[in-house]
């Protein structure tokens, strides 16, 4: 199974979180540390992070399923686009992840664009919360907004990256949140009182989506699964429009 990922030499996602301890499993944590310790390549130029893709075995995890999205589970998570549309895209990522960030303002709006708007493509949102606890409080808030108001989730979403800052920094705490809500209109106290009584819950939807992406590769954020395909890192917008049409070919 072909993995890429495209960074720049200035910084990485990290996996390896401000978590408490009982919220990862440690399979993540090692793959983790072994992201961390990942060689930079060159290519033409660019920079590849070479992530070891033996990290779910040496973590004791055993060897990656192959790619199904036919597989993966997509009842009761955050999505836009057609619910029948021919095509289903899961991607996990990170509130605080700048590669997200990169994904969020490049390759989103134009799968959107392309694919989603024509019924093509639904996309749907698996967290990957790892990178501290601003990760887990917007984790956390986003199945808060899904439930309580899901057709305002993607623009609660996009301008989630847009306010975006440095990892665990500075804007992105539960206050912050909650005004970014206010000011698209949200109903910030009913969607708080949602997270507070469902925390458990949400908190088991978001570790199944992380249980569910490392079982099939997924070492860090951003990641796709298109059909039989798992791609990890903020690619070139043709090697997504390349899986999904592949995708549209069999339909």
């Amino acid at each position: 199974m072909e993995q890429e990922t495209q960074t720049t030499p200035k910084k990485r996602c990290k996996l390896l979180g401000v978590l408490q301890a009982n919220t990862i499993p440690i399979a993540i944590v090692v793959a983790g540390l072994l992201i961390g310790a990942a060689v930079l390549l060159k290519d033409n130029g660019q920079s590849k992070v070479a992530a070891a893709q033996a990290a779910p075995a040496a973590a004791g995890a055993g060897q990656a399923k192959p790619a199904n999205i036919d597989e993966i589970k997509t009842a009761g998570n955050p999505f836009i686009g057609n619910v029948n549309a021919p095509v289903t895209v899961a991607y996990w990522y990170d509130y605080q992840c700048p590669f997200c960030k990169q994904v969020e303002s490049t390759i989103i709006p134009s799968l959107i664009n392309d694919y989603v708007n024509a019924g093509k493509v639904k996309i749907v949102f698996k967290g990957f919360p790892v990178l501290g606890s601003d990760s887990q409080t917007a984790a956390l808030a986003e199945r808060g907004v899904w439930e309580a108001a899901p057709q305002q989730f993607y623009k609660w979403h996009a301008a989630m990256y847009e306010k975006q800052d440095g990892e665990n920094t500075g804007w992105g705490n539960r206050q912050d949140i909650m005004a970014l809500m206010n000011s698209l209109g949200l109903d910030e106290k009913k969607i708080d009182a949602l997270i507070v009584a469902k925390s458990s819950t949400y908190q088991q939807a978001l570790q199944a989506d992380m249980d569910e992406g490392q079982a099939y590769g997924v070492t860090g954020t951003p990641s796709f699964m298109i059909g039989k395909k798992l791609i990890v890192g903020a690619v070139p917008y043709d090697q997504i429009k390349a899986a999904v049409e592949e995708v549209l070919k069999t339909k």
